[in-house]
C-alpha cells in the first residue's frame, strides 16, 4: 500500500518538475537514483515492522507459556 502510493506521488511528480527534460540524462538518472531510494526505504520499513510484530508474538507467547498451569 505504501509502495503504491508511493509511486503515484512519484509520477505525479514527474509528470509536473520535468526532471528529465531539463536536464537530458541527468535528470533521468536522478529520478532514478530517487525512485531506488524510495523503494529502499520501504523496502527497510516493512522488514522493521515484520521483525517488530514477530518480536512482539514471541514475547506473547513466552508469556503464555510462562502463566500456564502445569497438568
Amino acid at each position: 500500500m505504501l509502495f503504491t502510493a508511493g509511486k503515484k506521488l512519484f509520477a505525479l511528480y514527474l509528470a509536473h518538475a520535468g526532471l528529465a527534460n531539463a536536464f537530458g540524462a541527468a535528470g533521468s538518472l536522478a529520478a532514478l537514483l530517487m525512485w531506488l531510494y524510495f523503494s529502499a526505504a520501504v523496502l527497510l520499513l516493512g522488514a522493521e515492522y515484520a521483525a517488530a510484530r514477530g518480536r512482539q508474538r514471541t514475547q506473547s507467547a513466552a508469556r503464555i507459556r510462562l502463566n500456564k498451569p502445569d497438568d
